[in-house]
């Protein structure tokens, strides 16, 4: 295993030249968003090379890196997350050096025994660095021994700092994305964000075909709490219950502030029923929760409106409008209930 450091590789790279196609740099300052950039970047990088494979990973968090992208040889699938400690790629990402291996079969690093076990014989890794910051890394993989030279290192440095500035100016948009997106006091999905995210998902093919239950809360005589203690308290109410339920909700169902004090939860995959049995543990949750104020131990409750997407529907405002209904019909019946759109149904006739 060698070693080299980008500057070096990079004043080394100086003394010769090497000539990319056109294309590549093309494609990928076209990227629309960072997983085209990736994707991009594996499919060029494989071609530049003639490798068999081309991987990048990104930090998952202090101790492992997730593959976004792969072209290639699948030695090391994409649902692997590759650890820092013990592995090549993280030894790369650690040093902010480039690696050269040619022959994975003689080191002891997990990630090169993965390799092997591929068919992968010989690899570079280089870790992508920009203003001293490291993203993650990408390997190139071949299946014969002593594939790599030091001027590939050489090339491949110049080529990793590149995109790694790529890199870091679409996570500058994402994180300016994510601040448009999100509602500041409770750090949640905004009402603009959930209603651009629902209109993708209405414009899909049978887009209302997976078992999704729209859940709207709204957290009963809010307005009691600005009125007699003000409106830090009345934040702290909000910032409380979001927390509270972000803690118990499922991960993947959709959570978003559309009001004052009214939230949607857009549950994926689940029976009528099932979603009455989560609402109504969301409810008792907040129930028995108590939010500290001013030395006070403050209590509060949320009521709940439920409706079902429905085949006819073309957008989610149509079933917003039902699960609004059933939330009306809550606060009828005394509030911290939970009602569904059928609730409504059977009350008007």
């Amino acid at each position: 295993m060698k070693y080299f450091s980008l500057l070096q590789t990079q004043i080394e790279n100086q003394r010769m030249s090497a000539h990319f196609p056109l294309e590549f740099f093309d494609e990928l300052s076209r990227s629309k968003n960072l997983a085209d950039l990736l994707h991009s970047t594996t499919y060029w990088i494989k071609q530049i090379f003639e490798s068999d494979r081309v991987s990048i990973a990104l930090k998952r968090d202090d101790s492992s890196l997730a593959l976004y992208a792969i072209n290639g040889n699948q030695a090391i699938p994409l649902d692997r997350d590759i650890p820092i400690k013990n592995t090549m790629v993280g030894q790369a990402y650690s040093r902010k050096e480039l690696a050269v291996c040619n022959n994975t079969s003689k080191e002891d690093y997990i990630d090169c025994q993965w390799l092997v076990e591929g068919g992968i014989l010989s690899c570079m890794d280089a870790p992508l660095t920009c203003n001293d910051k490291c993203f993650g890394t990408i390997n190139i993989g071949h299946h014969d021994k002593n594939h790599f030279s030091a001027r590939d290192a050489c090339v491949f440095a110049s080529l990793v700092t590149w995109i790694a500035s790529q890199i870091s100016v679409h996570e500058q948009v994402i994180k300016m994305e994510n601040l448009a997106n999100l509602d500041p006091l409770t750090g949640i999905l905004n009402r603009r964000a959930f209603f651009e995210a629902t209109a993708l998902i209405s414009r899909q093919r049978e887009a209302f075909s997976r078992n999704q239950i729209l859940m709207i809360i709204d957290i009963d005589h809010f307005k009691a709490f600005n009125d007699e203690f003000g409106h830090l308290c009345g934040d702290e109410v909000l910032i409380s219950v979001v927390n509270k339920l972000g803690e118990v909700k499922r991960k993947a169902d959709m959570f978003a502030r559309i009001g004052g004090e009214e939230f949607v939860l857009l549950l994926e995959d689940v029976t009528e029923s099932e979603a009455m049995s989560l609402a109504n543990y969301y409810r008792k949750v907040i129930e028995r929760m108590t939010v500290d104020y001013d030395n006070k131990a403050l209590g509060c409750t949320i009521s709940i409106g439920l409706s079902p997407t429905l085949d006819s529907d073309h957008s989610i405002k149509q079933v917003l409008a039902r699960a609004d209904r059933a939330l009306y019909q809550a606060k009828n019946w005394g509030r911290n209930r939970v009602c569904s759109w059928q609730d409504c149904q059977i009350q008007i006739s």
